[in-house]
């Protein structure tokens, strides 16, 4: 039994020491390979079970080295491609001609950008505020965080992307054109891409440009009649040292002429597409606006500002155009009538019949006389077409529809020479039913209206008169702005009907606009037509309702007054 126990005692102690070895060996090999070396084996000192163990082991070991290999293959592999696949995403973005570029909800530009955004916002643009690089003034930079404030707490999509349409689209950056298009990203983060279209404004203008020379050609030969009295009528206003200006009048009523004057000649000029003497003109209006808000200004101011102001300038760039496409010739001063073979036909006629005649009655030496009277006159018809598609034309920029329309009455209908300022003050007529008249053509729906509107113009001779029709169907005269116009020029309008009241569209500065553009607002078109008419002796009859449309008529006496 002693020797027994004894043995058991010392195969104990045998195992407990191969045990120790085994798994200091052990400790010792696993904390070399939890710091990464692989390389370490725990050694095998025994054959017994600790010896298998410390096999396993070592096998495990060198299944982790041959996995760890592979996985640094991997890796490496994978970052070689994410790198190439970075450097194809990097050099596609670089050269898309666009700046990419992301931020956070604080307006922080990140790091990474593409180098268009060097090139349009500046250099070293990480972690600046993009409403800064942006150059939004205060207020618009505390709209631009409060609308991505907005975006991120919204759910929505549709709302989401609704709020980035508030966002500025196109700005002016360091004297660049830029538009601007945001992505909101999953990471409550924008992107940003910025697009360089200053090149393509310049071409956008280019074109533009000569789309109104081809027009303004286009409209000058269509209607050369009217440019060559246009043009002579305007050199006359300064070679002829300003005929319209006397200085024994009050200098209001000089200014208040000269205004009209100008209001007239720059309706005309539009319509003939000649926009650049427009411009002149326009800017010329203004100055003579504020001259008549100053009361002090007299005669020989006027007079001097008159001398000083460089008139000829006007229609420089517009003949300089006309004259290199269609020539010297067509700019010269046309003094040439044409006469229809008709009119020609039934001239020789009349002539034949009266040199037949043994006697001539005075009938028939009228009724010649009133055949070459008809010749040289005016004609109405050709007077008045060009304004059917310069309604149209205004209509279209005013973003307005109306149907085409053309002129009724008789075509070889002419009065005398004297009826020319009056048929041209009637531009402020047109020019004012599109503006004041015809609604836009959402408003005309909600009125239960046809989205186009329509204008309609005709004459007649009437009673030894000339009665000119002109009508439109738009929103009508509000006569209730009319007097709060008049108020505030302290005009007493409790004695006064409602005719009355909107006759006073025909005063001078009298307009219901707000806003001055080059088609109407200065409040002195209307009284342009007023003050031809009664030149002419003639009358104006209104009639107008809300929201049905305004008709103007004009009479005038066809033979003068002696």
């Amino acid at each position: 039994v002693l020797v027994i126990l004894s043995y058991s005692i010392r195969i104990i102690l045998m195992f407990s020491s191969n045990l120790k070895i085994l798994l200091n060996n052990q400790n010792r090999v696993l904390q070399t390979v939890g710091n990464g070396n692989l390389d370490t084996h725990v050694p095998v000192v025994t054959h017994d079970e600790f010896g298998v163990m410390a096999k396993c082991t070592n096998i495990m070991i060198n299944e982790l080295k041959l996995q760890k290999e592979e996985i640094h293959e991997l890796n490496f592999n994978l970052e070689k491609i994410v790198d190439e696949r970075t450097k194809k995403i990097s050099t596609l973005l670089n050269n898309t001609g666009q700046g990419f570029l992301s931020f956070d909800s604080n307006c922080t530009v990140d790091d990474e950008y593409s180098n268009e955004c060097t090139s349009i916002l500046g250099d070293s643009i990480s972690g600046k505020d993009v409403t800064q690089l942006l150059c939004l003034d205060h207020e618009k930079q505390l709209f631009f965080k409060d609308i991505l404030v907005d975006t991120i707490d919204e759910t929505e999509e549709f709302v989401r992307e609704s709020f980035i349409s508030l966002l500025p689209t196109f700005l002016q950056i360091n004297n660049k054109e830029i538009k601007l298009e945001y992505k909101f990203l999953e990471n409550k983060k924008f992107m940003l891409i910025l697009t360089d279209i200053t090149r393509q404004k310049q071409l956008e203008e280019e074109i533009r440009k000569e789309q109104y020379i081809l027009k303004m050609i286009v409209t000058v030969v269509s209607d050369k009649d009217t440019f060559n009295n246009i043009k002579n009528d305007y050199e006359s206003l300064y070679t002829l040292n300003f005929e319209f200006f006397d200085d024994t009048r009050a200098p209001l009523a000089n200014l208040n002429e000269l205004y009209r004057i100008i209001h007239t000649f720059k309706g005309t000029f539009l319509q003939l597409s000649m926009n650049e003497s427009a411009c002149f003109v326009h800017e010329l209006e203004g100055s003579i606006s504020s001259m008549i808000k100053n009361e002090t200004v007299s005669n020989k101011e006027l007079f001097a500002f008159l001398n000083n102001t460089n008139f000829k300038s006007c229609m420089h760039d517009d003949l300089t155009t006309i004259q290199k496409i269609l020539g010297q010739a067509f700019i010269e001063k046309n003094t040439s009538i044409s006469i229809c073979q008709e009119s020609m036909k039934e001239l020789k006629t009349k002539v034949n019949l009266l040199t037949n005649q043994k006697e001539i009655s005075n009938a028939n030496l009228n009724d010649l006389l009133d055949s070459l009277n008809q010749m040289t006159s005016i004609n109405v018809f050709k007077s008045l077409s060009s304004y059917a598609k310069m309604s149209l034309e205004i209509a279209n920029k005013l973003q307005k529809e109306i149907y085409s329309f053309e002129i009724k009455g008789d075509k070889s209908l002419g009065v005398d020479e004297r009826f020319k300022p009056f048929l041209k003050s009637l531009v402020h007529v047109f020019r004012n039913s599109i503006d004041h008249g015809i609604e836009e053509p959402d408003t005309r729906l909600l009125n239960n209206k046809d989205q186009k509107g329509s204008i309609q113009c005709s004459f007649t001779e009437k009673n030894n008169a000339l009665e000119i029709i002109i009508v439109d169907d738009g929103a009508g005269i509000n006569t209730e702005k009319i007097k709060a116009k008049m108020h505030s020029k302290d005009i007493d309008t409790s004695h006064l009907n409602k005719e009355e009241i909107m006759s006073y569209i025909f005063e001078d500065n009298l307009s219901t606009k707000d806003i001055i553009s080059d088609i109407s607002g200065r409040g002195i078109g209307l009284s342009a037509v007023k003050m031809e008419l009664e030149r002419l002796n003639g009358n104006h009859t209104i009639q107008s309702e809300i929201n049905k449309g305004t008709t103007f008529t004009f009479n005038i006496p066809l033979k003068e007054e002696k």
